[in-house]
């Protein structure tokens, strides 16, 4: 019983001792693979250095490229922004001058519209005028022919004074008087309206107008 119980220990001692070597072997191999792998790592850190600095310096310049781009397109949006700012100012300037244009065609129209009318008015002044100075030329010249009756009349009262009694003379006389004023005063008030309506007196020829200086100016 003693001599399986020391087989057993001793076996086991064989085995741990076994145990161990083959553990501090796949150590030793763990740790040559981990070296390696280290070595490796840094080799391709020290690889990868410079390229790692090229980058940096291509990102830099893209950088500085991106900035001046970027510089460069806030110009043209300014220098676009101008130019819409006077496409507007151009475009506001085109719309006021077709308004002016079509203001000007209707004012065109008006004015010809007021021509068509003024020649219309105009032929009416000087078919009213005709009218007028047939109508007033009748009239003062049936006026100046009773002036000159009253005053032929007058002329008779005076001389046939003898056999009239002087109250009634002098009746007749204020009474011709009166009518040849108030004759007067009509061919006045007409040559006053002619040359309101027309601008000048249209009834009166020159012999009228020396008729009329006569019987009713010259005392």
């Amino acid at each position: 019983m003693e001599n399986k119980s020391l087989f057993s220990s001793i076996a086991l001692i064989i085995t741990l001792i076994i145990g161990y070597f083959i553990h501090n072997n796949q150590v030793i191999q763990l740790n040559n693979k981990i070296s390696n792998l280290k070595q490796e790592y840094n080799v391709k850190q020290i690889a990868k250095f410079p390229v790692t600095i090229r980058n940096s310096d291509t990102l830099e310049n893209l950088n500085k490229q991106l900035i001046k781009t970027h510089s460069e397109l806030k110009k043209a949006q300014d220098k676009l922004s101008l130019e819409t700012s006077k496409g507007h100012v151009l475009n506001d300037e085109i719309l006021q001058i077709n308004n002016a244009r079509i203001e000007i065609i209707d004012l065109k129209y008006l004015l010809t519209s007021i021509q068509k009318k003024l020649q219309t008015s105009d032929e009416k002044l000087k078919y009213l005028e005709g009218i007028f100075e047939e109508q007033n030329k009748n009239i003062i010249t049936k006026n100046i022919a009773h002036i000159k009756k009253l005053k032929e009349a007058s002329t008779s009262i005076v001389v046939t004074g003898l056999i009239v009694p002087a109250i009634g003379i002098a009746t007749l006389i204020s009474y011709t008087s009166e009518e040849i004023q108030n004759y007067c005063n009509n061919i006045k008030n007409t040559m006053n309206l002619e040359y309101k309506v027309f601008g000048k007196v249209i009834s009166l020829n020159k012999n009228m107008r020396i008729n009329y200086l006569q019987q009713c100016l010259r005392k």
